[in-house]
């Protein structure tokens, strides 16, 4: 088994490391750690990971992303760009050279016992297994929930002024409140791969938050295989803690999103109707049909439903007096068609296709 780790902030990386080893120890697992790297101190970081890992007789392998990158072929370099997507495919590309399969982890998520023993077990019935999240959620969905929650309580007087604002800033800059274990959506930063699964198939390189949905949601297609979630009880359990980030986070989260999402509409379109090599044509009515729904919810129609309906949290947002978080909430409450609409979407559905043909590509000529 590798344990792979994507990583630009050494901060993060080095506990994460120690996580691992310890837990490996514990659970009796055999692994070795293979860490792609962008913070540009992965010299560094490799000296740490040599220490750490001594008295554990585990193996560290720091892998500086852009060094790793420059020394791919010219025609393959791509896939294995960033900054989403293209680091993943580093550790699965040496899951495909070993033969052996990857567990994901993110140098933000704690692995809760018995992590690696439950992804081990799985992955003899299964190519691709998806874990469970505890603690804070960086998706849209939780930080919106958060958001209006607090303007609602406050609006109703169950919370005060200064409380309000504290909810708001975190759920504004990234930061939920804490959930239990949860099995809903995919992450890869609490995943498994198989190493054959991996030979077919590759995360998008992007500039979107998307390559694990994306990876996970379209699998089928490639490999044959769905996404597995195991029930909670048996279910390998990642307790996610991140960082809080810039008061446009969650604004700049929903876009992207978005966008990302009408992406991953417009291949999984072009897979269904025309399967994994569409035309130019092909692929153009992908994308204007793959995303249609989506974006139905930014017509005007739809847009002054969706204002009507905000009225209430905007009169409680002007209420806290607070320029930056109001100048958030109505940079996401009047977000419109021409914010989310992506002119490059065409393009982007036709490198995901060239990406999977070229890492077919690749994973073959390793095994000439």
């Amino acid at each position: 088994m590798i344990v792979g780790i994507v990583s630009n902030r050494a901060h993060r990386l080095r506990p994460t490391v120690l996580n691992v080893l310890e837990a490996l120890q514990s659970e009796g697992v055999r692994a070795e750690v293979v860490v792609v790297d962008g913070s540009g101190h992965a010299a560094e970081n490799q000296m740490f990971g040599d220490a750490a890992a001594k008295p554990y007789g585990v193996g560290v392998s720091i892998l500086d992303e852009k060094t790793y990158l420059n020394h791919q072929a010219a025609e393959y370099r791509f896939l294995f760009e960033g900054p989403y997507g293209g680091p993943r495919n580093a550790v699965l590309l040496e899951a495909v050279k070993r033969q052996k399969n990857v567990v994901f982890l993110d140098d933000d998520v704690v692995p809760v016992e018995p992590f690696f023993t439950r992804f081990a077990k799985h992955l003899n019935d299964h190519g691709l297994v998806v874990g469970a999240y505890a603690g804070r959620r960086t998706g849209v969905s939780f930080l919106m929930d958060k958001a209006s929650r607090a303007l609602t309580d406050f609006r109703e007087h169950r919370i005060s002024r200064k409380e309000a604002l504290v909810k708001l800033r975190e759920a504004f800059c990234g930061y939920s409140d804490e959930w239990p274990p949860s099995v809903e959506g995919y992450q890869a930063g609490c995943l498994a791969v198989s190493w054959k699964l991996a030979l077919p198939y590759a995360f998008f390189p992007t500039r979107f938050r998307i390559e694990d949905g994306v990876f996970c949601s379209l699998s089928k297609y490639f490999s044959k295989e769905e996404a597995f979630q195991p029930f909670l009880p048996e279910a390998p359990v990642g307790f996610h803690k991140p960082e809080k980030y810039g008061l446009d986070t969650l604004v700049n989260y929903y876009v992207d999103g978005v966008q990302g999402s009408c992406i991953g509409l417009a291949v999984e379109y072009a897979l269904k109707q025309f399967g994994r090599l569409p035309t130019d044509e092909q692929v153009t009515r992908s994308c204007r049909e793959g995303p249609n729904t989506l974006l139905h919810e930014f017509s005007p129609e739809r847009f002054a439903l969706r204002r009507q309906q905000q009225k209430p949290l905007d009169e409680a947002v002007k209420k806290l007096e607070d320029s930056d978080i109001e100048k958030e909430y109505f940079r996401f409450a009047l977000t419109s068609f021409k914010d989310v609409c992506l002119p490059d979407l065409e393009s982007q559905v036709k490198r995901f296709f060239r990406v999977q043909e070229k890492w077919r590509e690749l994973t073959a000529s390793l095994r000439t």
